[in-house]
């Protein structure tokens, strides 16, 4: 029973994570509010902690948020998530379009 509290704590950290980025890349109203309910996962998760740092980058067009999210994507060895921020540094479009590329993933822009 105790595994299954664990589980379901650490996917509602990620959906909550996820969720929040995804309103912040949608320009949603509600983004600030999620990102802030989220974050109270990120100290327990580097992913939720990485993937929130890049909604913050999205929400306030902070490209130091960006880059942190970029670094802390690449603790985690996390290559799709973080050439899909690096997309999203103007001076790095190329760097994480060439990524992308190299894992499979064409980028559609």
């Amino acid at each position: 029973a105790e595994t299954t509290l664990v589980a379901r704590a650490e996917a509602e950290g990620y959906a909550r994570a996820a969720g929040a980025d995804l309103a912040a890349a949608a320009g949603l109203p509600e983004a600030a509010e999620l990102l802030t309910a989220a974050s109270a996962y990120a100290a327990d998760n580097r992913w939720v902690a990485a993937c929130l740092a890049c909604a913050r980058g999205r929400l306030t067009g902070s490209v130091a948020d960006l880059s942190e999210a970029v670094v802390q994507w690449t603790r985690i060895e996390a290559r799709f998530e973080r050439a899909c921020t690096t997309i999203l540094l103007p001076d790095r479009i190329d760097e994480g379009r060439a990524e992308l590329r190299a894992l499979g993933c064409p980028p559609a822009r």
